[in-house]
């Protein structure tokens, strides 16, 4: 039988800072989908944001969404979530701490550790 020993947060590299930026001079948030990341990643001003791709309303896909005033606008109800923290409309849209480092455009995710 396994148990829980503790929790952990890492940085995880996502992608190039290079590649990354390419991507946001054509569309800004862009949608990185493959075998270990499915984030939606904004850029406003200096700062970098990566959050989930489905609103916590309905689960609907976030794609087609914009950002208006530090806030991420769902395109099927036009709820609004801060870029910040996830927060709105009494919901919680899952959201990153960013970094970049050494090349890379970095999310810190939690690990957890089993026995």
């Amino acid at each position: 039988m396994l148990g829980l020993i503790g929790r952990k947060e890492v940085w995880v590299n996502v992608i190039a800072r290079e590649e990354l930026d390419e991507h946001l001079a054509i569309k800004n948030p862009y949608f990185l989908k493959n075998a270990f990341f499915d984030l939606l990643i904004f850029k406003k001003g200096d700062n970098l944001y990566a959050t989930g791709t489905k609103c916590p309303h309905q689960g609907k896909s976030l794609e087609g969404c914009w950002e208006r005033n530090g806030h991420i606008i769902c395109p099927v109800h036009q709820y609004a979530f801060s870029l910040e923290n996830g927060r709105g409309h009494g919901m919680y849209l899952k959201s990153y701490n960013t970094r970049l480092r050494e090349g890379w455009f970095q999310v810190k995710k939690e690990k957890w550790s089993f026995f």
